[in-house]
C-alpha cells in the first residue's frame, strides 16, 4: 500500500539560510524495526523576496529540533518545524526562486529515497529584511 503525504510550513524574518521543517524516516514503526524507504515527490516554495531555497540529506539542525510523528498509526515520517540553522548534510537539490513567485518541482525524477533513520531538511535563504517563504513537501511511503 502506497501513502502520499504532504508537509507545509513557513517562516518569517528570513535573512540567512533557516531551516523551513525536516520529515525524518524513524528507525522504528508500530513497534518494529523500520526497513522501508520513503521517496519523495514534489517539492512547492513561495516567498515575498528573491530566495535560495535547498533539500539537504542528513543535516544538524541547530536552535531546539523537536521531531513528532507525522500520524503514529499511518506514517513512518516524523516532522520537525523548530530547527533553526543548518550545519552539514549533503545538498540533493538547489533553486532560486523570484520575490512574489512561486515554483513546483517535480523531485520523483531524481529518485530521491529516505532509508530509516534519514533527514530531509528544506531550506530558504534571502538578503531582504522581513522576507518570508513557504515551503510544501510530498513524499511517498510503501508501507
Amino acid at each position: 500500500k502506497s501513502l502520499a503525504i504532504v508537509i507545509k510550513a513557513g517562516k518569517t524574518g528570513i535573512t540567512t539560510e533557516l531551516m523551513l521543517f525536516q520529515i525524518r524516516n524513524n528507525a522504528t514503526f508500530a513497534s518494529k524495526t523500520n526497513k522501508t524507504q520513503v521517496r519523495l515527490d514534489i517539492v512547492s516554495v513561495t516567498a515575498n523576496a528573491d530566495f535560495f531555497f535547498r533539500i539537504i540529506l542528513n543535516a544538524t539542525a541547530g536552535g531546539s529540533p523537536s521531531f513528532a510523528d507525522f500520524d503514529t498509526n499511518t506514517s513512518l515520517v516524523a516532522i520537525d518545524t523548530a530547527g533553526t540553522t543548518r550545519t552539514g548534510g549533503r545538498v540533493l537539490a538547489a533553486f532560486v526562486v523570484d520575490a512574489n513567485n512561486g515554483q513546483v518541482i517535480d523531485l520523483s525524477q531524481y529518485d530521491i529515497y529516505m532509508v530509516p533513520g534519514d533527514i530531509i531538511s528544506v531550506t530558504a535563504q534571502s538578503s531582504g529584511a522581513g522576507a518570508a517563504a513557504q515551503a510544501a513537501l510530498s513524499w511517498f511511503e510503501e508501507i
